[in-house]
């Protein structure tokens, strides 16, 4: 199917980007009439409604910043309530000793302040990439998870922890804040987490292991796991593709060759060891088909928006690798009247939590690619 696809001519492929983007568009109110001023999660694909919460969780911010793309192009009077509402709840974070405060307030009141420059935003946001840069951990050479971080279903927390993804979910509001402000503490602190990422937790092979436990007093490494992935020792995809996506911002800010070198590198061993017909994955690359892994839509959505990022930054060249990124997703995006986005998503194998579902985060990176896409194909190149 992918590879008749990715033949199609230039119009209909264009016309296919711009369905896609409708179809999510007008689910995202869908979703919000259903979820009021809650934080939706994850929709399984058994069950009628979304699985929300009453107060900001991790992805709480990716949720914000679908609806402020959807109120800032039809300024819509009830999506203005809910995103008060929204902003209010997100705010009692701010203080929290946690690692996604970086993803939270990026995507909330660093984009708010984006589209409506409101002074207010900025200073919160601030605020937060401040509290960020005195979680960094000298010894170790990263932000830990922190002794607040909060993931839904798990009790993983603490100043001893760390974690791959984490080079993204701090460093995108440390980046922005540098961007802001000019002031080194900020890129030197992203840079420094990215950097030690890449040594503590990329292998040989460019894979990546997931999570960390160190003693905080001296750096020292006391183990190295999968927290979400298939074992030990295996690649847990979306972690991949979050490595991928700090890579691909770290180039984005810098323009540093080996950031480049590495990604490519990194994402050549995805493509590699991909068993899966599409460049949907299973939720690990190393699980035994004997197993039946599920697939997951939200690493390729991840994937998706890091690949997009290095083309515009001139880091990757092809287009026709991009074509088949979308075009690989067209099985998964729910046509139908459903509250349903992106299908497939495999929030947490290991405790069997939303194994295949809609998640919330994978339809925010789903519509920022679709959104890049068609800017980037827009102008000719």
């Amino acid at each position: 199917m992918i590879e008749l696809l990715i033949f199609m001519d230039e119009v209909t492929y264009k016309r296919n980007i711009n369905e896609a983007i409708l179809s999510i568009t007008s689910k995202i109110y869908s979703i919000e009439h259903e979820c009021r001023t809650n934080f939706p999660y994850y929709r399984e694909e058994n069950k009628l409604k979304w699985f929300y919460t009453e107060s900001c969780n991790w992805s709480g911010g990716h949720w914000a910043s679908m609806l402020l793309m959807t109120d800032s192009k039809h300024d819509d009077n009830k999506v203005h309530v809910t995103l008060d509402n929204i902003f209010h709840k997100i705010k009692l974070r701010m203080y929290d000793s946690d690692i996604f405060t970086g993803f939270i307030f990026y995507y909330s009141y660093a984009r708010r302040f984006e589209i409506y420059g409101r002074y207010n935003d900025l200073e919160i946001a601030l605020e937060v990439a401040d509290n960020l840069v005195s979680m960094y951990n000298k010894n170790i050479g990263l932000i830990p998870l922190g002794n607040e971080c909060k993931v839904l279903g798990t009790d993983i927390h603490g100043n001893n922890l760390a974690a791959v993804d984490g080079s993204i979910i701090a460093n995108i509001l440390l980046y922005w804040a540098y961007d802001k402000t000019k002031k080194k503490k900020y890129l030197d602190t992203a840079l420094n987490n990215l950097n030690n990422t890449i040594r503590i937790f990329m292998r040989e092979d460019y894979s990546v292991t997931h999570m960390i436990e160190f003693v905080p007093y001296s750096g020292t490494i006391i183990r190295k796991w999968n927290n979400l992935g298939y074992s030990s020792d295996s690649t847990w995809s979306r972690g991949q593709a979050w490595f991928l996506l700090a890579l691909a911002y770290g180039y984005r800010h810098t323009h540093n060759p080996e950031y480049q070198r590495i990604y490519l590198q990194a994402l050549n061993f995805y493509l590699k060891n991909n068993n899966n017909s599409s460049m949907v994955p299973f939720y690990d690359l190393d699980a035994p088909m004997a197993t039946l892994p599920p697939l997951d839509t939200s690493a390729l959505a991840i994937l998706a928006e890091s690949y997009i990022i290095m083309l515009f930054n001139q880091g990757t060249q092809d287009e026709e690798l991009l074509r088949e990124i979308f075009y690989s997703f067209t099985p998964y995006i729910d046509s139908s009247m459903q509250n349903y986005i992106l299908n497939h998503g495999c929030f947490d194998k290991p405790r069997n939590v939303a194994t295949n579902a809609d998640l919330i985060y994978s339809d925010y990176y789903l519509l920022s690619f679709l959104l890049h896409l068609k800017n980037y194909l827009s102008k000719g190149k």
